[in-house]
């Protein structure tokens, strides 16, 4: 208690009733199954009752009007992950690529469906599963170029821009470019 008053000070650790986090409500629930550091998401607790059952771990719930704090039982669907990602994408391909990217980082493809971090599948696999411990790409210390330019490299390449102006250009060396466009160097890349 504070000294002056007879109420208790609330303490500065303490459990708020609703907590929003990444746009969605939280409620302290510590008891409950699937409370994660005594939380639960406020949205799983509404669709486990629409339904009378509790929700399964592969059970999504995707918010209709895409508002993350409107949990209004109307505004809610259980779905599978595959059926939740692909509304997503089909909602998402009306307007552009991903949510946040209009096209791969990398090879700038939007003919691919995006698969994370603004990369496409091919992407992905090849730069990020592929490095498995080894600096690939531009992640190396010794990479002077992006993995945007050595895609754009080999397009002008397959273009019929000469080897020699692509080096000129991106400032490195013949034999660089020889083994970019030959596929000895970047091999991960498409």
């Amino acid at each position: 208690m504070h000294p002056k008053s007879t109420t208790p000070r609330p303490r500065k650790n303490a459990a708020k009733p609703r907590t929003i986090r990444r746009g969605y409500i939280q409620v302290h629930w510590p008891d409950h199954p699937d409370a994660v550091g005594g939380y639960v998401w406020e949205h799983r607790i509404v669709a486990a009752a629409m339904l009378g059952r509790p929700l399964t771990a592969a059970e999504f719930v995707h918010h209709i009007n895409h508002q993350r704090d409107d949990n209004r039982p109307e505004n809610l669907q259980v779905m599978s992950r595959s059926e939740h990602r692909r509304l997503h994408w089909a909602e998402t391909a009306q307007h552009e690529w991903s949510m946040k990217f209009a096209a791969c980082k990398i090879c700038g493809t939007v003919e691919r469906p995006h698969h994370g971090r603004g990369l496409c599948g091919v992407c992905w696999n090849a730069t990020v599963n592929g490095l498995r411990g080894y600096a690939m790409g531009e992640r190396s210390p010794h990479a002077r170029l992006t993995a945007r330019a050595v895609v754009k490299i080999r397009e002008r390449w397959a273009n019929g821009e000469t080897q020699q102006d692509l080096a000129d250009e991106y400032g490195v060396t013949l034999s660089a470019v020889h083994l970019i466009v030959h596929r000895k160097n970047w091999k991960h890349l498409p």
